[in-house]
Order: C-alpha cells, then structure tokens, then sequence
C-alpha cells in the first residue's frame, strides 16, 4: 500500500511539473515570438506614449509622423526613442519626459517604436502603428 500510494503521489506531482513548465514555455513564446499587437501596448503606470497618425494604410507610402510622450515615472528624467527593425534596435531621439517630435518620412503601418529609460534603459512604452486594408 506505503509504495503504491507514494508512486501515486509522485506521478501527480511530476504532472503537475510537466503542465506547470508547458505553461510557462507557452507564455515565454506569446511574450517573445508572437507577433507583436497593433497599438499602444506595455505602457509601464505613468506613461502616455502615442503615434500620429495611429493606423496608416498598408498601400500607402511612409511619410512623416508625430511621435509624443509624457513620463512621471518616478526617477526617469530622460527617454530615448527607438525604431524596431529587422535588425535590432535603432535610435531616434533622445529627450526629456515630455515632447512632441517628427519622425522621418518612413513612418508607415506596423512601423514598431520603443519608448525606454534613457539611463536604465528599461522599457517604457511600445507602439506598433496600426494598419487599414487597402481594398
């Protein structure tokens, strides 16, 4: 009895285990390889991050936007700006914790911006510009 009950506890236990690391693995791949969301998305308390326009059409060539922040994240005194691309990270601006700034004539649909800590560099915001069907 003593041995069936503990090869009993340890197959429930060890599913727990298997269901409880499946989940996480599923997580892990929602957060890092899943496509990212069109939008305002991952904004830490206190900070107000947005693209003007908000959606552009897929058809339509990039053009110039208007990129606008507002931080009261306690410590953060100035923000950087990047473009995601293909190939990593790339700068855009570096200010204070609230400005208005253009972007170059290359903001288009699904263009990915990234709000951080200029200091800490921890993510702030995320935008990924919406886009409208051509048809």
């Amino acid at each position: 009895m003593g041995r069936s009950w503990r090869l009993v506890t340890g197959l429930g236990f060890g599913a727990i285990v298997v269901v409880a690391l499946s989940f996480s693995g599923t997580l892990w791949i929602l957060r890092n390889l899943a496509p990212t969301p069109e939008g305002l998305f991952d904004a830490v308390p206190g900070v107000i991050f947005t693209v003007d326009p908000p959606i552009r059409r897929a058809c339509e060539p990039p053009i110039v936007g208007k990129v606008s922040w507002q931080v009261t994240v306690a410590g953060t005194k100035t923000v950087e700006v990047y473009l995601s691309t293909v190939k990593g990270e790339v700068p855009f601006y570096k200010e204070g914790i609230v400005a208005t700034v253009s972007t170059g004539p290359w903001l288009a649909a699904h263009t990915i911006l990234i709000l951080r800590d200029a200091d800490t560099k921890k993510q702030l915001a995320k935008y990924n510009v919406a886009s409208q069907s051509c048809n």
